[in-house]
């Protein structure tokens, strides 16, 4: 097998056969369905025991306490043993000739020194979910694609296995929650990432999902979302943005009577960042005041 297809699930088994039916329509099969069941308790593991009863495709389950998504990654990507690797989430499908795309196209470049590739995500009625890809950009780092570039939207990634084998999500106890982007930061300065516009995976967004839920996210795992805010202060291309990101750090941790200790072996930005990042936060009630001022005075 040249690609692990990895799966997190968490109560999917309404969505899983979706999923599953593109997979047994590729029109190739060099792919392993790597799932992790996330502790589910909807009749997930029993759909999925019966998928692998039917043996129309290479299929290897693993079941872990309920731990998160970055846990499972985290968890797919030591159990990996294909030279790609991929997560296609439970609310998600491929088109029927993803696989065949991934690898004619990994072909092309695998004698270059890459992380991974970019492909297109589209939403169910067939239009691009992200923005284009900037003009004449062909290879990036993962991060750089959003930092530089200012792209917004999900792409779906797959990644040469061995460039991430040694990198992982960090794990807070009691959370379940580490944003993508934490991880992505790590791999950015590794090696490029190919850009290609074959539209390939197919995805829903359903209200129960975490794009749909980040509010709650936040309430739930305030240590995992501020880590993120410390990662773009950090690894943020822009000064102004590493400031703001680095006041959002500091606020959570003030607000959240977080314990700075968790931080301590993560990367931090530099102290003029730090700096200017304290400062905004105790000047930030001020700026406000003064624009609620400024919209009174401009309706008088």
């Amino acid at each position: 097998m040249l690609l692990t297809v990895f799966t997190p699930t968490y109560n999917r088994a309404y969505t899983l056969p979706k999923l599953y039916e593109s997979l047994c329509r590729q029109t190739c099969r060099d792919f392993s369905w790597l799932i992790i069941n996330d502790g589910s308790t909807d009749g997930t593991e029993e759909l999925l025991k019966s998928y692998i009863k039917e043996n129309k495709i290479d299929i290897v389950y693993y079941k872990q306490e309920n731990s998160g998504k970055h846990v499972a990654h985290n968890k797919a990507v030591e159990m990996c043993n294909t030279e790609l690797f991929t997560c296609v989430d439970s609310d998600d499908w491929l088109v029927d000739d993803a696989i065949e795309t991934i690898i004619e196209k990994y072909n092309e470049e695998k004698d270059n020194n890459i992380l991974g590739m970019f492909f297109r995500n589209i939403f169910p009625n067939g239009e691009n979910i992200a923005t284009p890809y900037p003009e004449g950009l062909k290879y990036v780092g993962i991060e750089d694609l959003y930092h530089k570039y200012f792209y917004h939207g999900d792409t779906m990634i797959v990644f040469k296995t061995n460039s991430i084998k040694n990198y992982a999500f960090p794990v807070f106890e009691n959370e379940k929650f580490v944003t993508e982007r934490v991880f992505y930061n790590l791999l950015n300065d590794l090696r490029p990432m190919v850009l290609f516009e074959n539209q390939i995976k197919i995805c829903e967004y359903l209200s129960d999902g975490l794009t749909n839920n980040f509010e709650t996210l936040i309430e739930e795992n305030p240590y995992g979302i501020t880590l993120d805010y410390l990662f773009e202060s950090y690894y943020g291309i822009n000064f102004f943005y590493r400031t703001k990101s680095y006041m959002h750090y500091y606020e959570n941790i003030k607000k959240l009577k977080l314990d700075k200790s968790e931080f301590v072996k993560f990367n931090h930005p530099p102290f003029i960042i730090k700096f200017l990042g304290v400062f905004s936060y105790f000047i930030k009630p001020l700026v406000l005041s003064l624009r609620k001022i400024k919209q009174i005075c401009i309706k008088d």
